[in-house]
């Protein structure tokens, strides 16, 4: 109580600390995503490779047909040199001397040999496109099962994301109403202070007026003594013999 009974203002904090939610995935759940990720970074890095080998298979010029094609010609050559090594010891041994017989055998036997690289060309290449349909669908199998495993993955941090995003939203939702409940209560104690002292004025010019009212009766000392008494917080009341100027 304030001087001559003025009110107090009531300052109530209102304020607390509220309770928020939290989510944090477990343990477990993170190393099942992460080894989901690692096998399906294998089968990408797999269906990568086989890709690699489709295009050797498509190219009549990579490493692999350049090899095989110099194993042909290793293969056929020294084929046909034994041969002709055969014909002329056996020309020889008839007694036929390196002449036109000789270089006749030679052609054929060069004929031979090129029809054997030809038609070996040819099988390299067949068994090489054959290669590459192979590796062609190892490749889209293992970055079809890499693009599972990703979905995987991702439906799992997906949920994450989700309970994440809802945790946020409650929260948010807990700061909203507990703002309000703050604005609310003050708002609450403001009209409160308000009217008490509304009502101390109410009290004190309803004094006054009793004193104006005394002062043209001639009791108007004992009636500012009642208003004295009252803005103390006395409480009492003051008698008059004259039952007009009890206050």
């Amino acid at each position: 109580m304030g001087l001559f009974g003025y009110p107090d203002d009531i300052q109530q904090d209102f304020s607390f600390d509220p309770s928020y939610a939290s989510y944090s995935p477990s343990s477990g759940l993170l190393r099942g995503i992460g080894d989901l990720q690692d096998t399906a970074g294998k089968q990408k890095r797999l269906g990568g490779e086989f890709s690699q080998a489709y295009r050797q298979m498509l190219d009549p010029g990579s490493a692999y047909y350049q090899r095989m094609f110099g194993e042909l010609r290793k293969g056929v050559g020294d084929t046909a040199a034994q041969t002709r090594v055969g014909m002329n010891q056996a020309l020889a041994s008839r007694g036929v001397g390196q002449g036109g017989m000789s270089s006749l055998l030679g052609s054929a036997t060069m004929n031979t040999a090129g029809e054997q690289m030809r038609k070996g060309f040819t099988g390299i290449q067949s068994t090489g496109l054959g290669h590459a349909g192979t590796f062609g669908g190892l490749a889209n199998t293992a970055y079809g099962t890499a693009g599972q495993i990703y979905g995987q993955a991702g439906g799992l941090l997906s949920g994450i994301d989700d309970r994440n995003l809802n945790v946020s939203m409650q929260n948010a939702q807990t700061e909203n109403v507990y703002n309000q409940y703050l604005r609310q209560s003050q708002y609450n104690q403001s009209i409160q202070n308000q009217n008490a002292q509304s009502a101390y004025w109410n009290s004190v010019m309803g004094f006054a007026g009793d004193i104006g009212a005394a002062a043209l009766t001639g009791g108007a000392s004992l009636a500012a003594g009642g208003l004295f008494s009252a803005m103390m917080g006395g409480g009492q009341t003051m008698y008059n013999d004259n039952p007009e100027y009890n206050v």
